[in-house]
């Protein structure tokens, strides 16, 4: 595990860029990091990391860019404890929305149509409270980290595969954070 860097989150980035590419390439991309802390304003974090975005996509291929970000998910595992229980109360996936989207971890409104699961963070900004107060967009390779979220959790959740696509972030000029959740073959 990392340690080098003062904010936390830094050193899961850098862990998984270490794995991907290197501490030689990491550095690179991640050079102006080492000022940050959690005690950071938000709109400075923002700023240096969409810098740091920029590099990831100037550096790297996009798959790999993809999934280093992807690996930098949250995992709360009180919220998974939680919809779980909620999931194990309701009889269908559409009831088990109905309940769980009142926590907003998921979003709200959350739909299930033609067997996928449509969500809204629908909070016309972007929730993320490592960039949320950001004063200008940041590109969309920062949301591949919430992607990851979303497909950690319904995976964990649903004991199966799962696609997810955003249709719109707020964090890259959108209005809201709409996604979709794709159940694949198991």
């Amino acid at each position: 595990m990392n340690d080098e860097y003062p904010f936390p989150y830094i050193n899961k980035l850098a862990d998984n860029l270490d794995r991907a590419v290197g501490p030689e390439i990491r550095r690179k991309i991640l050079a102006g990091a080492e000022t940050l802390t959690t005690k950071t304003h938000k709109p400075e974090r923002a700023a240096v990391m969409k810098t740091i975005m920029e590099r990831m996509a100037a550096c790297l291929d996009p798959e790999t860019a993809v999934r280093v970000r992807l690996g930098c998910a949250c995992k709360p595992r009180p919220y998974l404890k939680d919809a779980k229980a909620l999931l194990a109360q309701s009889a269908d996936i559409p009831e088990f929305l109905t309940k769980v989207q009142g926590h907003s971890y998921l979003g709200n409104p959350l739909r299930y149509e033609d067997g996928k699961i449509s969500g809204d963070f629908g909070f016309r900004r972007c929730v993320c409270s490592n960039v949320g107060a950001a004063k200008e967009p940041l590109p969309m390779l920062w949301c591949e980290c919430c992607r990851g979220h979303l497909i950690w959790f319904y995976e964990s959740l649903f004991h199966r595969p799962v696609r997810v696509e955003f249709r719109e972030t707020a964090i890259t000029g959108g209005e809201e954070c709409r996604y979709v959740v794709y159940f694949e073959p198991a």
